[in-house]
């Protein structure tokens, strides 16, 4: 991913980034009980109001994975697949504010 982005980014939109009072380019934090990052903001019209949207897993030189707001549960589709356990990946409910 670092080949297309230099960085991590939250997509949000902007109905929503003003009523978070987040810029473009703010550093902000987002986070759910399963933890947080911090990273900037990129606004745009492509992501629902209500959404936000992080699709990097990682970066060598950064504190920063999105896994870290994953919850993920054991599940037997793993087992049906390969044989082996698995787990459920999937969307994840999280807030956003100013860092």
């Amino acid at each position: 991913m670092e080949e297309f982005q230099t960085e991590p980014f939250v997509y949000l939109s902007p109905a929503l980034a003003r009523a978070k009072g987040i810029a473009d380019l703010d550093t902000v934090r987002v986070f759910n009980p399963v933890g947080e990052v911090k990273l900037r903001a990129k606004i745009t019209d492509t992501v629902p109001g209500d959404c936000l949207l992080m699709y990097e897993a990682w970066f060598r030189k950064l504190d920063f994975n999105v896994q870290n707001l994953v919850d993920d549960e054991p599940a037997d589709m793993g087992a049906y697949k390969t044989g082996a356990p698995g787990v459920a990946i999937h969307d994840q409910f999280a807030d956003v504010a100013r860092a």
